[in-house]
């Protein structure tokens, strides 16, 4: 291990009482961390038992694992996720209820929704035929994660906040919802009922019930609390309120805990994470302050992107990225005329360093949505280059895809079974399709209705499907929106001759209005949004090609697995996914308005020439969503070792490029790497001039000290010489500048080795 900084050294030495460290990306917080504990067992003998250090995943976990282990600590010292922290709490209960295995979450959910419908709890059953609309099209992924957010974040409906104790009650928060949202409160306790007859607990419900715990028993609470003297909470910015107040409980006794965060990479806040409980930290005197402030990580290019995003925001610490490293590498800025373009110079992009000995799996293309993958991905297949997409699937195999595909392919075998009849084959195939879209969107009609419809349509092959839904629902139509958009489409599909599979899946969406369906089966309007995006993508990704032969490729796709094992190939993944990790080559797509941020006004390759819909545009974001979507782009950019690739696939690029100085720095870019890479002879007596005088007074400006002084130190005396006065002013402002002045000392040793070198010449 490299030496550590003084900064580094600081929090190292640390012995006694609260500390908040604000450690920037890159800042080498693991090993600090690790190192700190090594000197409380090694030097200050604090028994290894009695340290615990806790973090937010088990990749980080093991980072700091195997940090201790490099420094020889005993095995002693607990190193855990905060959720394994609370299994473990809940291991002291007299009868503790198992986690739920996988898939046993799903079947409660769709038990929840069976309940709702057949009354078997004790909850309201007087639904209007909306709210029934709203629990059937309410989908598991969404309801979940809605769920999970309640619970992290200590919300509780009146009938969960009864149940609490008087402790709990004081920091947990009532949830009402409005009126039009009682479906929603249904569904909450309803959920939560079937879940305490089969007496199982959820991931999330780890936390919650610890703190329940925690709070009703004060015997367990004094053991919890007894239990370490020391207690390191590694990326403290994305707890919520749960793991806080278990956070709160271990150091109520020895009040010996260390925070370790940076409120610029608060991103989570859609699961509970808030970048206040982190400033409240640095605003309160009774805990010491440190800061890492120095990236060893990404080149200077990057940070100099990544500072001046993160500066226009309101609510954060005073600090920036200092750099460590020079100029040289990859960091660029294109834009293309549509995403297919992107797409493709992506992939050529890759193509070139995998042809230059780079590992596949070294590189990474960041997006803020999984609607943005299907042109990313048609390209890398079609350039046969393996990609991994963890936490997700191919586009092809998501849910709104699959079920897009399903209604295209239904109107080609309703169309074939009234016109030829049906074989043994497409009979099965038809009947297959007809399930899974009779009742997506909901119809309010019965399984046994729409069974029977089916049916009937089998046993008369020639007889028209919307002849049948017509002739038994006639009376349901006109209250019926959802039926009679169905039976508008049973219609078309006998008459319809697409030119294009983009031309079929516009028809299809307006007449099933199936954008408005995707978001208003997410009780997140953003997630939701994000999910319907995938309309405009398929049709993106289908392009010209007809009808017939887009559906047989995408049958082709979803029979094979282009995916790569994971690690050995291009990894394709939200920024969500990246916190925490790094690359040395990252990719960045989609820099336009309505990605970042996400939901401002857009115009999509696939909408070109039409309104396309926007269900945010009539909502301007407000100045905390503006602020959690730079953080999300600034963990996007300090997430490369080496190379940057930026590109935008609009005309209405994003307004973070311009606040980044994207244009600036792409145009000192040159001049500087010329500088880094000892190339200073491919630039003339004016380029030289612009050097010194544009694009080192601009990393004067930026406040990028060690940059600054590395950049100069590759300059030859005799330059430095013709701009003396220049340089030295760079060289007061900096030290002047400097806060905490832990750098002043390498900066004035500077001054003081060239001024020797310069006096000669000066003379």
């Amino acid at each position: 291990m490299l030496r550590p900084t003084p900064q580094q050294q600081a929090v190292i030495d640390h012995e006694q009482g609260r500390a908040v460290v604000v450690a920037v990306a890159g800042a080498g917080k693991t090993t600090t961390i690790a190192r700190r504990i090594g000197r409380l067992v090694h030097q200050v003998e604090v028994p290894p038992e009695r340290i615990l250090a806790t973090t937010f995943n088990r990749y980080a976990r093991s980072q700091i694992r195997e940090k201790l282990d490099h420094l020889t600590v005993p095995v002693g010292v607990a190193v855990r996720t905060l959720h394994a922290l609370a299994q473990q709490i809940l291991k002291l209960e007299a009868d503790p209820w198992p986690l739920a295995a996988d898939g046993e979450m799903r079947r409660l959910f769709y038990d929840m929704q069976s309940a709702i419908r057949q009354g078997r709890l004790d909850l309201p059953t007087d639904l209007s035929s909306t709210e029934q609309r709203q629990i059937a099209d309410l989908t598991e992924d969404s309801f979940l994660n809605y769920l999970g957010y309640l619970k992290g974040d200590l919300r509780f409906s009146a009938w969960q906040f009864e149940q609490l104790s008087p402790a709990l009650q004081t920091v947990a928060t009532l949830e009402v919802w409005p009126e039009s949202q009682r479906w929603l409160n249904i569904c909450v306790d309803a959920f939560e009922q079937c879940r305490q007859e089969a007496r199982l607990r959820s991931f999330d419900d780890l936390l919650v019930d610890a703190c329940r715990l925690l709070c009703a028993d004060l015997g367990i609470r004094e053991r919890v609390r007894s239990r370490f003297d020391f207690l390191i909470v590694d990326e403290y910015q994305d707890i919520n309120r749960a793991q806080n107040l278990i956070i709160s409980v271990l150091d109520e006794a020895q009040q010996n805990l260390m925070v370790v965060g940076d409120d610029d990479q608060t991103i989570y806040e859609w699961r509970g994470a808030r970048p206040q409980l982190i400033l409240d930290k640095l605003r309160d005197r009774q805990w010491v302050q440190y800061t890492l402030d120095r990236n060893f990580r990404s080149r200077a290019p990057q940070l100099l992107l990544a500072n001046a995003l993160i500066r226009h925001n309101r609510l954060r610490s005073p600090k920036q990225l200092q750099g460590t490293k020079a100029w040289q590498h990859h960091c660029e800025w294109r834009s293309f005329p549509s995403g297919s373009a992107q797409a493709a110079a992506i992939a050529e992009q890759i193509l070139e360093y995998r042809d230059r000995g780079k590992p596949l799996s070294d590189l990474v293309i960041l997006i803020r949505t999984y609607a943005q993958t299907p042109l990313i991905e048609q390209q890398l297949m079609a350039a046969q280059l393996p990609y991994v997409i963890p936490g997700s699937q191919p586009f092809y195999l998501r849910r709104e895809v699959k079920l897009l595909l399903a209604y295209l392919e239904f109107a080609e075998a309703e169309r074939n079974r009234v016109r030829n009849g049906l074989t043994p084959t497409n009979r099965d195939r038809y009947d297959q399709l007809f399930r899974e879209t009779s009742s997506r969107p909901s119809r309010y009609l019965k399984r046994p209705e729409l069974l029977s419809m089916l049916q009937e349509a089998l046993d008369n092959p020639h007889l028209p499907l919307a002849t049948i839904v017509s002739q038994r629902c006639r009376d349901r139509l006109g209250r019926n929106r959802s039926l009679q958009r169905w039976l508008d489409y049973l219609g078309w599909v006998l008459v319809a001759q697409p030119s294009s599979a983009a031309a079929a899946i516009a028809k299809l969406e307006q007449l099933l209005d199936l954008r408005r369906w995707i978001i208003d089966s997410d009780i997140s309007p953003e997630s939701g949004a994000q999910k319907a995006l995938i309309i405009d993508a398929l049709q993106a990704f289908a392009g010209d090609r007809d009808l017939q032969s887009w559906l047989q490729e995408m049958a082709t796709l979803q029979e094979q697995l282009p995916l790569s094992d994971e690690g050995s190939g291009v990894n394709l993944l939200t920024v969500f996914k990246a916190k925490g990790l790094e690359w040395d080559t990252v990719f960045i797509p989609d820099l336009d308005a309505g990605i970042y941020p996400f939901g401002a006004s857009r115009e999509s390759e696939a909408g070109a020439g039409r309104n396309s819909f926007d269900p945010l545009a009539e909502v301007a974001l407000d100045r905390s969503l503006q602020e959690e979507e730079r953080r999300i782009l600034y963990v996007a950019l300090t997430r490369s070792i080496n190379n940057l690739h930026l590109s935008s696939a609009t005309t209405q690029r994003s307004p973070f490029l311009q606040e980044a100085q994207i244009s600036k720095i792409q145009t000192r870019l040159p001049r500087l790497r010329a500088l880094a890479t000892g190339q200073l002879q491919q630039l003339n007596d004016r380029q030289r001039s612009q050097l010194i005088h544009i694009d080192l007074a601009f990393c004067a400006q930026q406040r990028l000290n060690e940059v600054l002084v590395t950049s100069l130190r590759q300059l030859p005396p005799q330059a430095i010489a013709q701009h003396c006065h220049t340089v030295q002013q760079w060289i007061q402002d900096a030290i002047e500048s400097d806060r905490p002045p832990l750098r002043s000392e390498l900066i004035q040793q500077f001054w003081t080795e060239i001024t020797a070198e310069l006096m000669p010449q000066q003379s």
